[in-house]
């Protein structure tokens, strides 16, 4: 980044009214990168670089908090700055303006302000990139690359903040290289990362309080449990796999006796299937026939469909036949017609044909006469603009003939004023001498007057500064005498304290004997308990034991009760199975007669045939079966309940006695919990506990009462210590104001002698001021006595010497303006004369179109009269032939169209013909092979094999019976073939079982119990061991989480370690780091100006406890002394400023990041310099220019600015206003 031109105006004391610009690409600084801003202390050179950043980022590093419209000029409406500054080839322009005040010079309430920030160069020369302070200030970040901070370490670079850093501690070092480089985050790390340590240790110590181990399992009982656990499941295995294969045997017997109940009733199957089928023989009989002539049937159907097809096609042909006779006769009509539109159409053709030439000749005449009016028209109206132009013309002439008369007179007015007025002309010389010392004169008025009433505020100030210091003296003795008292009761709140600590002590003891009564309390009244639940539940045993005695002895006479149900169900049930059979054979029944033989059985006897006549038999055994059913479903419904209310005893029986189990442990545990108290009372005193205890309460109740009262009293003498020792700080601060007053007092009276001496100065300006103007108006006879008068001459001079300049310039104008008018009045008088001449040959124009018209209008009316219109007329003739085009064209289509009617008739009877030809000979066919089959079969005719059909839904049902008898046929056959085979199995099963069923039932049932109890035991270990482990995972989770936190704990405390222990550590070895990057950075300046010396930065030296005792400590190495170590104390001023100002250079590469910078400002250093050192200085200034950087030197020693070339002057004027001028 470069700065090329900075424009100001009204910033500070640089008030002017045109803005000052400082250009440097202008020829003062081409052949040197190197000038000097020099001028007076107060003058103002600073405010050149304050320009820069008010322009830049709208900021004055100097102001601080101080609102940044303080930089405008008192007085002035408005102040402005612009930096033009260059940036990776681009050129860039910032502008800022402040307005105050109003025009009419009041302050405004909010200040107005503009900002822009454009491009100067390139495609996009002139682009407005920012136009607010938001924008601006990112858009200026973006470009320049620097933050405000950053722009001022880099750019503007205050030596004399290192000069004072040589010669620092190595506290105030820290602070100072904190205050430069800004770099205070690390200090705040520090502070953070030990409020961390000290948080983490907190909870790690909550942490460890936690831990607890009362309620676990011993691990001998817990290793002995998970043994039972671990064998469990074997003996579950075997048992379920006895009770498998006991539970199969005995499966095998209830298959047993099922396939007895199967076989009978497949017996009781198949006899039934078998009177099914006979009573369906003769249905299966008819449908047999009926199939067989079903190729007949079909035959004899498409005969009768055929016939009745041929019926209708011959309807059909008749209709054809009408309507082809009608198509013909209409197709005659159609013809005759189409012939007549075809003559109209010709003969109208011939007409048009007539008519086309005369409509031609007509119409070309006609457009010769439009044309001739358009003509027309026009030439007219050119005529009437002409002349029009010409009068217009004459008016202006005579106008611009007065104008010229007028300007002539006002000529000659002119001359005579200015021949009149011209001694002015002389005295316009001394106007900007007179505004010189005018302004000098008038600086030196206010600035007496603003003088003199600072001396009288100082005068003021100076009294009320006495009045005060003495009253803040008297204060001080009064605190101070307070201080001492409030001192002597320190001591006590040592005693205090003490105190608190030992009644702590002793609370501390009675609580803990309180903790162990009230624990011993709790187990003696757990253990009351404990025994009463123990008599509880033993009775609550015994009764259910009494009950399940009850409940086995009724299930005992409920089975017997069920086996005799179950027995009877039996026997009803193949009573009423063979009654039905029985009764399946009615319909033979009925075919047997007395006497005769029966043809299933050949016997002639029939005896059960009035015996069965009655079916209300069947429904009384029916009947009783139904009730047998139901009384054996009541008693197994009441068995299984009594099953479940044994089951439910049993369980609860078990439940019990493992409760029973557990409150003994517990009681047992409860005495040696007791034990392990080791108090004076056995577990059944329980009243002597609470005696005890509350003689205990009342005690810590006294002692809390105590200490909260030595807490008070403690807090009281805190209250007074804290009281003195904000008094102290307040003696402090009395006695720091009274320090201030005292110099302040000093200050006004040094500078009420100040005022006195410049008051005194001002004075002999004004008078010389006066003198000088009185001398040089004597010469035009004025005199004047006072600054008011002068300045009221001096406007008048200046009033009419520019009514004289004035005068002067508009008679110039006059003159020049009356010569135009002459010419210009030449050039109309040619131009009228051209226009008339126009004018006459447009005319003639006229009367020539006017004759051609007349001529062309006599040849139309003797082509066709005017009372014919043209266009109407070829209208009529287009449209006559269109209306006799389109009735041609419709007779045709209509033609065309009923011959196509007419041959799609003739088609359709042909066809029509064709299928009663092919329906004949099917018909002759099918009669002729019908008869051949009568003949071979022992019908008569189709009339008697008709009567044998059937309609559909017969043969369909007929069909139906057949697939379902022969579908039960199949499945009896397969359901004997799975009896087979299954009995088969059943046999082979029985052959391999030895024991005998109800063994193997009883054996069943014992497994079962046995398993029901193994479950059982495994369910309570299980759920003892997920308690135990349950409370163990509570420990483990916390012991994890103990391990985590100290891991988290260790973590920030390395942390805090490897950042120095301290507070504050991190932050030196920070300012360490930096200083030794800063020192890196210097010494590539230092080498180029001086290439004796190298700074180097000593180690970091701790003292105890590893602190860091000296961080910022360095030195210089002296080459010429054989690289000898010297402390830089031992250099000379002029090696000290290169030092610092190297150091300065080098924050400026810190701070600027890499950002390349081409333009750097020194601010101040040089004053207290001598003149060896300050040649050793302009000879390392030098040596920086050769870096190609434009370096501007901040300086008001005169040595200094001689030796430079190039310098801009800031020169102070009386009134606080400088100018600036570049030498």
């Amino acid at each position: 980044m470069k700065i090329l031109k900075i424009e100001l105006q009204n910033i500070n004391s640089l008030k002017s009214e045109t803005p000052i610009v400082i250009d440097f690409e202008d020829s003062a600084f081409l052949d040197t990168n190197l000038f000097a801003i020099t001028g007076k202390t107060g003058s103002g050179k600073s405010t050149i670089l304050d320009a820069i950043t008010i322009a830049l980022y709208g900021k004055v590093a100097r102001l601080n908090k101080t609102s940044i419209y303080e930089v405008v000029s008192k007085g002035s409406i408005a102040g402005y700055t612009r930096v033009t500054f260059e940036n990776e080839g681009i050129i860039y322009s910032a502008f800022r303006s402040m307005s105050i005040l109003t025009k009419t010079f009041k302050v405004r309430k909010k200040p107005v302000d503009e900002y822009e920030l454009s491009i100067q160069s390139g495609e996009r020369k002139g682009e407005i990139v920012a136009s607010s302070k938001t924008e601006m200030t990112n858009e200026i970040k973006n470009i320049v690359k620097l933050s405000f901070e950053q722009f001022c370490k880099s750019v503007l670079i205050a030596q004399g903040d290192f000069a004072s850093f040589l010669n620092a501690s190595e506290v105030k070092k820290g602070e100072l290289l904190q205050e430069i480089t800004g770099e205070d985050i690390y200090k705040q790390i520090g502070y953070e990362v030990q409020n961390r340590v000290s948080a983490e240790k907190i909870k790690l110590e909550k942490l460890k309080a936690k831990v607890n181990t009362d309620h676990l399992l011993s691990d001998h009982d817990k290793k002995k449990l998970e043994e039972r656990v671990l064998l469990l499941p074997a003996l579950e295995l075997e048992l379920n796999q006895k009770i498998k294969k006991t539970t199969e045997k005995v499966a095998v017997f209830e298959e047993q006796k099922e396939m007895k109940s199967e076989e009978e009733v497949l017996e009781t199957s198949f006899e039934a299937f078998k009177e099914k089928k006979e009573n369906n023989q003769t249905l299966l009989v008819q449908l047999s026939e009926v199939e067989k002539l079903a190729p007949v049937f079909q035959k004899i159907n498409l005969l009768e469909r055929s016939e009745n097809q041929h019926q209708e096609k011959k309807l059909r042909s008749s209709e054809l036949s009408k309507s082809i006779t009608l198509a013909q006769g209409n197709l005659q009509k159609y013809n005759a017609l189409f012939k007549e539109s075809f003559q109209d159409l010709e003969e109208t053709k011939l007409d048009v044909e007539k008519w086309k030439p005369i409509y031609q000749k007509a119409e070309k005449i006609e457009n010769e006469i439009e044309a001739e009016n358009k003509s027309l028209q026009k030439s007219k109206l050119s005529f009437e603009k002409k002349k029009a132009q010409v009068e217009i013309k004459e008016k202006e002439l005579q106008t611009l003939s007065e104008s010229i008369t007028a300007l002539e007179k006002r000529v000659s007015i002119g001359e005579e004023y200015v021949l009149e007025n011209e001694k002015y002309k002389e005295l316009e010389h001394h106007f900007e001498e007179w505004s010189v010392i005018s302004l000098d004169w008038k600086n030196a008025i206010d600035q007496k007057i603003k003088n003199s009433e600072k001396l009288k505020t100082a005068a003021e100030t100076l009294e009320d500064v006495s009045l005060k210091l003495e009253e803040k003296s008297n204060l001080q003795l009064q605190e101070k005498k307070q201080f001492e008292s409030l001192e002597n009761q320190a001591d006590r709140y040592e005693e205090v304290e003490k105190d608190i600590l030992e009644e702590l002590e002793v609370l501390d003891v009675q609580k803990s004997n309180k903790n162990a009564l009230e624990n011993a309390l709790k187990v003696a009244q757990s253990y009351e308990r404990l025994k009463k639940e123990i008599l509880d539940t033993e009775k609550v045993i015994e009764e259910c034991l009494e009950q399940k005695t009850l409940v086995t002895n009724d299930i005992l006479k409920v089975s017997e009760g069920k086996k005799i149900a179950k027995q009877s169900l039996d026997d009803q049930f193949k009573i009423l199975s063979l009654q039905k059979e029985i009764l399946s054979f009615e319909k033979e029944r009925e075919k047997l007669v007395e006497g005769e033989a029966c043809k299933l059985c050949g016997s002639k006897e029939h005896p059960f045939v009035e015996e069965y006549k009655d079916i209300s038999l069947i429904q009384t055994e029916e009947s009783e079966l139904v009730k047998r059913e139901k009384e054996l479903a009541e008693i197994t419904k009441e068995e299984q309940g009594l099953i479940l209310e044994e089951t439910r005893l049993i369980e609860s029986i078990k439940n019990k006695e493992s409760d029973l189990i557990k409150l003994k442990e517990n009681l047992a545990e409860n005495e040696i919990s007791f034990e392990t108290l080791q108090l004076d009372f056995s577990i059944n005193a329980s009243s002597g506990m609470n005696d005890d205890l509350e003689i205990i309460l009342q005690s810590i109740k006294t002692k809390t009462q105590k200490i909260e009262d030595l807490k008070i009293e403690k807090e009281a003498i805190s209250k007074s210590v804290k009281e003195a020792k904000s008094l102290q700080e307040k003696l402090q601060l009395n006695a720091l104001e009274i320090s201030k007053l005292s110099e302040q007092k000093n200050h006004l009276n040094q500078s009420t002698e100040i005022l006195e001496v410049e008051i005194k100065s001002l004075s002999e300006t004004i008078e010389k001021s006066k003198t000088k103007i009185k001398v040089q108006l004597e010469k035009y006879n004025y005199e004047i006595n006072e600054y008011s008068d002068w300045v009221l001459t001096f406007n008048d001079f200046k009033t009419k010497c520019k009514n004289y300049l004035d005068a002067l310039e508009k008679l110039k104008k006059l003159k020049s303006e009356v010569e135009s008018y002459q010419v210009l009045e030449k050039e109309k008088q040619t131009v009228l004369v051209t226009d008339q001449n126009e004018c006459i040959k447009i005319e003639e124009e006229l009367n020539g179109i006017f004759l051609k018209i007349d001529e062309l209008k006599k040849n139309r009316g003797k082509i066709l009269s005017w009372e014919i219109n043209l266009q109407e007329e070829n209208k009529r003739f287009e449209d006559l032939l269109q209306l006799k085009t389109i009735q041609k064209e419709k007779s045709e289509k209509e033609k065309v169209a009923e011959e196509k009617e007419l041959k799609g008739l003739e088609a359709k009877q042909e066809i029509t013909q064709k299928d009663i030809n092919v329906l004949t000979s099917e018909i002759n066919e099918l009669e002729l092979s019908i008869n051949e089959w009568l003949k071979s079969s022992d019908f008569e005719n189709i009339s008697e094999i008709k009567s044998k059909a059937i309609s559909e839904e017969e043969l369909k049902d007929l069909r139906a019976i057949k697939d379902e008898i022969t579908r039960e046929e199949i499945q009896l056959k397969e359901r004997q073939r799975a009896f087979d085979e299954k009995r088969t199995i059943i046999s082979n099963k029985l052959a391999d079982i030895h024991e005998k069923e109800d063994d193997l039932v009883l054996q069943l049932e014992d497994d079962k119990k046995m398993l029901a109890s193994i479950l059982e035991e495994k369910g309570e270990a299980k759920a003892t061991l997920e308690k135990d482990q349950l409370l163990r995972n509570d420990q483990t989770e916390l012991v994890e989480k103990i391990g985590v936190q100290e891991v988290e704990y260790l973590r920030w405390s390395r942390l805090k370690s490897a950042l120095g222990g301290t507070n504050d550590s991190f932050n030196k070895f920070a300012q360490h780091l930096t200083l030794k990057n800063l020192l890196i950075l210097a010494n590539r300046h230092l080498s180029k100006m001086n290439k004796r010396y190298t700074l180097n930065l000593k180690p970091i030296e701790f003292g105890a406890n590893a602190i860091p005792k000296s961080f910022l400590t360095f030195e210089m190495i002296d080459h010429h002394l054989a690289d000898m170590h010297r402390s830089v104390d031992t250099a000379s001023g002029g090696e000290k400023f290169m030092i610092s100002l190297s150091l300065a250079l080098g924050l400026s590469d810190l701070s600027s990041k890499n950002v390349q910078i081409d333009s750097l400002f020194i601010d101040e250093g040089f004053g207290t310099l001598d003149e060896t050192t300050l040649e050793d200085v302009i000879y390392a200034l030098n040596t920086l220019q050769t870096d190609g950087k434009m370096i501007g030197v901040i300086s008001h020693v005169k040595t200094l600015n001689e030796r430079l070339g190039t310098q801009i002057n800031v020169t102070k004027h009386s009134g606080g206003i400088s100018t600036v001028n570049i030498t």
